[in-house]
């Protein structure tokens, strides 16, 4: 007679950093080598037991191949409750290649989906030194001003409109001390609008600067933070 499985116990949100410069397998499938590390780690991780054999993890948002990450999100439910060392120890003895844990939060068992209370995400690119900063605002203050910005999407074989606008909260320009001064870019994500990209977000801006912010841009992306509903003001 099968083994029946073990109920979780105890829900973790780890948060861990992610190099944009990952091999192929892993930037193309980070859930299923997220498994193959929970199972590695010999953590009692649900849906382990009972003959099922594949972890219950839950990523906050996909990271596009390319783009690194400082602040990454993944839940995981265990069937034993353990002591926070004991888990970020056992997370630290076979990491992932160009992965990092920075914390752990233990989280209500019962909370909403991960994936679901994502609002937006944090991203952030160094600017060309080449392209004055007081231009980068003020196209930057022209694309927040206007209520449509109307784009064209590659799919398969054709393009597809699409309005922009809806997808930007906000896009700053931010100096730094020791670094050229950077654009800040919050995104949303909408569960019917789809996920704000920041190289559309780049896109824009080269077209109203006449230059390629793409290129450079896209290269030097992090995304620093995921917003979660909870991290909402009242």
């Amino acid at each position: 007679m099968p083994q029946q499985p073990l109920e979780p116990v105890q829900r973790w949100r780890v948060v861990f950093r992610r190099d944009a410069d990952l091999p192929d397998a892993v930037t193309r499938d980070a859930k299923r080598a997220w498994e193959q590390a929970l199972v590695d780690s010999g953590l009692p991780v649900a849906g382990l037991d009972g003959g099922r054999g594949r972890p219950k993890v839950a990523l906050a948002a996909p990271l596009a191949p390319g783009v690194a990450g400082e602040a990454e999100l993944i839940d995981l439910w265990l069937t034993s409750r353990l002591p926070r060392w004991q888990v970020r120890d056992a997370l630290g003895r076979n990491p992932l290649t160009g992965h990092e844990v920075r914390d752990l939060y233990d989280v209500w068992l019962r909370a909403p989906s991960l994936p679901g209370q994502v609002v937006a995400s944090v991203y952030r690119c160094p600017l060309p030194v080449e392209i004055a900063v007081a231009r980068i605002a003020n196209a930057v203050g022209s694309m927040l001003a206007a209520d449509r910005l109307p784009r064209q999407r590659p799919k398969g074989e054709s393009q597809v409109a699409y309005d922009l606008r809806p997808a930007v909260r906000s896009v700053t320009v931010e100096p730094t001390a020791e670094r050229p001064p950077e654009l800040v870019m919050i995104l949303r994500h909408h569960p019917e609008r789809g996920i704000g990209r920041p190289e559309e977000v780049l896109a824009e801006l080269s077209d109203r600067l006449g230059s390629d912010l793409v290129t450079e841009g896209v290269a030097s992306l992090v995304r620093e933070r995921i917003i979660l509903g909870d991290d909402e003001p009242a």
